[in-house]
């Protein structure tokens, strides 16, 4: 008998000693290092204890309610009086899960629950899992663990790369991207190991989650597609939210807001219904950025309010951190830099405290931007600089993409055409790669822009118009707006100011919609500029430049300046009298 052999069966031993002798339900922790031999060991178990009754139960569909209750409602009546096992599987998915809500609700219900569980579960409990879910259940729920007495290890020789459960785990987020591209590999090759007609879905359904995580995580969104319709396509009508919420947020990459919204929502009606705070102000946070992304700005500012008061009242960091930073992001859409930063400084000051990585490089970019509106370049550059040293350190794709693309924009209002070109193909080489058509887009747009200024209008147009084309497809309406504004300009520019206008106005309407200030007011001057200086048309434009003027004052915006000059001129011509009369008749709204 080898080493293995001798040390399981004493585990054998211990378990008859154990549920042989026992008159009372017991709670079992069972550890096994092979994936593969743990489902011939709860088969065997099945048989060894046959007279007990079986009852299996996955933690992937656990919603945040008691641990009680979520054990009790999978037990059917006992049958002449015997004993019932649950078997509970499905921890290391759990863990392994993206935002990790509901491995915490559980672990909270473990550390309390645990003398309920023992003196009030009418039935042997049984959690069978692998070392690194072990590990998260010391760390996270420790009381729980220190209370177990009952604790069996099977061990088996390493035959195959072991499947750790903790693939991606967010409180692992700092781990090199080169090992995470390796342990995605190594999970790959026992998912093949695994390729047989005997092997439980779950199992396989599991290794497909933790996989589409992975890839998701390391900002490779198609492959992480790719395993997601398998693991959708495996989980027939019981797909779990997680996986739903994982397949939402790749969709929202993907631009496909109407599918990913269908999904989202499918979560939070769910989570309402058990009652499950923490999910529920996920899916109101990942609500919120639908409607953002679809340019209804007050939608999704309800959404995320009601989002950032359950993080406050659960007492959730993580959460509260990422909604404010969403809030802020939103604030800078709409043009509100005030309150942008101080959302954005609170968010900054939460990630940094709990060591949330991405999350600090991601509210750094956003800091940034708002300085780099208000003029402010040389500090919008300290905070890029942060931004990408953590993107770097971490290997963040798409933080270091959007990065980039921010550092191309400082270059380019500094007229250093060449260094903005460079960085903005650089940010979209690095958005290509990861199938973000938003970002591809944007890069398109901004080169279009570069080429608009060194006057290559035709180059301009061609970039410009493939950029619009993305936007369009997959519904950024605040980034389609601005893009038509973009084209109006070169029109503008070769003479054309009735298509100038045209665009221009197309923009102007997109932007009324949606709320956008910032782009609302330069598409308001753009137009006035048109009557103005095209169609002197002076008595037109008076009031759509006093409206444009007031949006950036009310912004704290240093572009005021641009209407303010054209004001100026307007009253020198019309005389103080009618230029008064005229903003007289304005509605109250632009006063």
């Amino acid at each position: 008998m080898s080493h293995w052999e001798a040390q399981n069966a004493l585990q054998w031993e211990k378990l008859h000693f154990l549920l042989d002798h026992r008159e009372r339900p017991a709670v079992l922790w069972v550890t096994c290092n092979s994936f593969r031999h743990r489902k011939q060991l709860q088969d065997t178990f099945k048989v060894q204890f046959s007279h007990f009754q079986h009852h299996e139960i996955d933690l992937k569909t656990y919603a945040g309610q008691s641990a009680k209750q979520f054990f009790q409602a999978s037990l059917p009546p006992a049958v002449n009086g015997s004993m019932r096992v649950i078997h509970v599987g499905g921890l290391e998915t759990l863990v392994a899960a993206g935002a990790g809500k509901d491995k915490t609700k559980l672990f909270e219900a473990l550390n309390f629950e645990r003398e309920v569980l023992f003196h009030e579960l009418s039935a042997h409990l049984v959690f069978w899992t692998e070392s690194f879910s072990q590990l998260q259940v010391q760390r996270y729920a420790p009381d729980f663990w220190d209370w177990l007495i009952d604790k069996i290890t099977f061990e088996y020789p390493p035959v195959i790369p072991e499947y750790n459960g903790g693939i991606w785990d967010h409180d692992t987020r700092a781990v090199a991207g080169e090992q995470r591209h390796e342990l995605v590999e190594q999970t790959l090759r026992y998912l093949q190991s695994l390729d047989s007609p005997d092997t439980p879905a779950t199992d396989q359904l599991s290794l497909l989650e933790a996989i589409s995580e992975n890839y998701f995580q390391l900002q490779d969104y198609r492959q992480a597609w790719h395993y997601i319709e398998k693991a959708l396509a495996l989980s027939g009508e019981g797909v779990s939210t997680y996986l739903r919420n994982l397949a939402g947020h790749t969709l929202l990459v993907f631009g496909e807001y109407d599918r990913a919204k269908e999904l989202y929502e499918i979560n939070l009606t769910y989570y309402q219904k058990v009652g499950d705070l923490v999910g529920e102000g996920v899916a109101l946070n990942d609500l919120g950025q639908i409607f953002q992304a679809l340019g209804d700005y007050e939608t999704a500012l309800r959404h995320l309010e009601k989002s950032l008061k359950i993080s406050r009242q659960i007492g959730s960091r993580n959460e509260e951190g990422t909604t404010l930073n969403n809030i802020g992001g939103l604030f800078i859409e709409r043009g509100e830099y005030d309150k942008a930063i101080q959302f954005l400084e609170k968010s900054l000051s939460i990630r940094s405290e709990i060591g949330d990585k991405i999350g600090e490089a991601t509210t750094l970019n956003n800091i940034s931007q708002v300085y780099q509106m208000r003029g402010e370049l040389n500090l919008a550059l300290v905070y890029l600089n942060r931004s990408i040293g953590i993107s770097q350190e971490i290997g963040a794709r798409s933080i270091m993409a959007k990065t980039l693309n921010n550092i191309g924009t400082i270059f380019l209002k500094m007229k250093s055409f060449s260094e903005a070109k460079e960085y903005f193909e650089k940010s979209m080489q690095l958005y290509t790669e990861i199938g973000d058509q938003e970002g591809t887009a944007n890069e398109l747009a901004n080169i279009g822009n570069i080429y608009f200024q060194l006057n290559e209008y035709n180059i301009s147009l061609q970039y410009l118009q493939n950029g619009l084309s993305i936007m369009q497809k997959i519904g950024k309406k605040s980034k389609e707006g601005t893009i038509l504004n973009n084209i109006g300009q070169v029109y503008l520019a070769t003479g054309d100011h009735d298509t100038a206008l045209n665009y221009i106005s197309a923009s102007l309407q997109i932007q009324r919609e949606i709320g956008g200030n910032h782009n609302l007011a330069v598409a308001l001057s753009n137009i006035a500029a048109i009557f103005f200086e095209r169609k002197g048309n002076i008595e037109s434009a008076l009031p759509l430049f006093w409206e444009s003027y007031k949006i950036f004052q009310r912004i704290g915006s240093p572009n005021d300046n641009i209407p303010s000059k054209y004001l100026n001129a307007i009253r020198a011509q019309l005389g103080e009298a009618r230029f008064n009369e005229i903003l007289a008749s304005l509605p109250d709204d632009t006063h």
